[in-house]
């Protein structure tokens, strides 16, 4: 007896991969990894060279550019470092000179900066300031028989098309340490002097902000039409010391926040608000306001 015929259809035959897919499962591979290769090399090739001595100086060089532009002084910066992945940076001998003589000493100094920085987000990187640390920095103020000082004034007033209230620097720092600082006030138009020059400064400071923008004369015309620094700053969380060691002058510890313009020849304080934490456990509060017109014959 003949058996029956099997219905089922025969096996198909494999299927060829097209010429099109080949060449994308051979050469594709190859490229990403080829490209993955020379990312690698290219960001080890940038990092060194960012990290060398050179790039170092260049960044010298620009930061020595930019303290001159809007401060108008002539500035130097003996050397600047800098780690890269950990986003730090330090500098020595930063000098900032203004109007003086040149055998006097310069109108601002700092003998070491140190600067941390973090980087927020990762779709929208936002650089924040996370500390800064001041070594020995000293401002020396000079006041003229003429009324004028050795402080020095911006070289670019505000452009044609710009807003007229130019903003030079706008700081926001976590940590904030000065060390061992220095205001030296030298009245030369006072027929004697016979205070004491010097007011010691050391200060710790978090959640700090400082934001410093140039006035032109023309939007001060009710004032004497002087151009002028326009400075706002506060702080949280403030140790302040002066005067001599902190075993002889407590710290106080607070915070405050402050309005000041300054120009060539007058000081406006137009807000001052500091609190301090007494022993008692409450809070003391200080407001104060004024001018000072004329450093010659100041009143």
């Amino acid at each position: 007896m003949n058996e029956p015929e099997s219905t089922l259809p025969p096996d198909p035959e494999p299927c060829r991969p097209s010429r099109l897919r080949r060449f994308l499962l051979r050469h594709v591979p190859l490229a990403i990894a080829g490209l993955l290769v020379l990312l690698a090399v290219s960001s080890s090739s940038l990092y060194l060279w960012m990290s060398s001595a050179g790039f170092e100086d260049t960044v010298r060089k620009r930061l020595i550019s930019e303290i001159e532009s809007f401060t108008g002084g002539r500035a130097e910066v003996a050397s600047f470092h800098w780690r890269l992945l950990a986003l730090e940076a330090d500098a020595d001998g930063l000098v900032i000179h203004g109007l003086e003589e040149p055998g006097d000493a310069p109108y601002a100094r700092i003998e070491h900066l140190s600067v941390q920085l973090s980087v927020l987000g990762f779709w929208t990187p936002n650089i924040r300031l996370r500390s800064l640390e001041i070594v020995q920095p000293a401002l020396h103020l000079i006041v003229y028989p003429d009324g004028s000082t050795n402080q020095p004034q911006p070289r670019k007033p505000s452009e044609p098309g710009k807003p007229a209230l130019d903003t030079l620097f706008d700081l926001h720092a976590g940590h904030v340490a000065v060390e061992r600082g220095v205001l030296d006030y030298e009245n030369r138009a006072a027929s004697f002097d016979f205070q004491d020059r010097y007011a010691p400064l050391d200060f710790e400071a978090n959640d700090v902000s400082v934001l410093l923008s140039y006035v032109p004369a023309a939007l001060r015309r009710s004032e004497g039409g002087r151009e002028a620094y326009h400075v706002e700053a506060g702080a949280t969380d403030l140790n302040l010391a002066r005067g001599g060691p902190r075993s002889k002058y407590q710290p106080v510890h607070g915070f405050f926040q402050a309005t000041i313009d300054l120009t060539r020849t007058e000081v406006f304080l137009r807000s001052l608000r500091l609190t301090a934490n007494g022993r008692d456990r409450r809070r003391h509060t200080l407001e104060v306001s004024g001018s000072l017109r004329d450093f010659a014959h100041p009143h």
